[in-house]
């Protein structure tokens, strides 16, 4: 005799997803009797009418339109009819970060530091540079927030690229 546990539905690992760009995840399903079926999406929150199971185990959404944090738990039944449901899962759908390039001046041998609001973007955003100089560097001072911080050595014109991404994999860069 094999004795199998109930089974069990766990939520994707993915939190978020960007506004109009297709989402898919795997949804966890463990314990029962194999093949699993009838895989559903219920009680969600805020409309999320999109959210769908495409297939046993994958959830997919077909482009939300909708931005916001929505709530939702994921139900199936085992090969013997026995249910399980997820705990309530949950999926923050943003648009892509957009930001705008400072503008300011810097004095040689005096600190600069600029500080770059992002918009946008599921969070935490990772900012980094491309194409700068040695003395001149980017952190996160804030979910949206980046600093740009350094000392120049010597007078002239500089040009970098400052990208932001966020934690879809979406990014802007300017």
């Amino acid at each position: 005799i094999q004795v199998r546990g109930p089974p069990l539905a766990t939520c994707p690992a993915k939190e978020y997803a960007t506004t109009g760009d297709s989402f898919s995840d795997v949804i966890g399903a463990t314990g029962g009797t194999l093949p699993y079926k009838e895989f559903t999406i219920l009680n969600w929150s805020g409309g999320a009418q999109w959210l769908t199971v495409t297939s046993p185990n994958a959830a997919a959404v077909a482009g939300p339109a909708a931005t916001g944090t929505f709530t939702y738990r994921v139900l199936f039944k085992d090969d013997v009819n026995v249910a399980a449901a997820s705990s309530l899962c949950r999926l923050t759908v943003a648009p892509p970060p957009t930001f705008s390039c400072p503008s300011s001046q810097a004095t040689v041998s005096a600190l600069y530091r600029q500080d770059i609001s992002a918009t946008n973007g599921a969070g935490p955003l990772m900012w980094n540079l491309t194409g700068n100089p040695g003395w001149l560097s980017i952190s996160t001072r804030s979910n949206q927030q980046g600093r740009l911080t350094g000392t120049p050595p010597s007078a002239g014109t500089v040009t970098f690229t400052i990208i932001v991404e966020d934690s879809n994999g979406q990014s802007a860069s300017r």
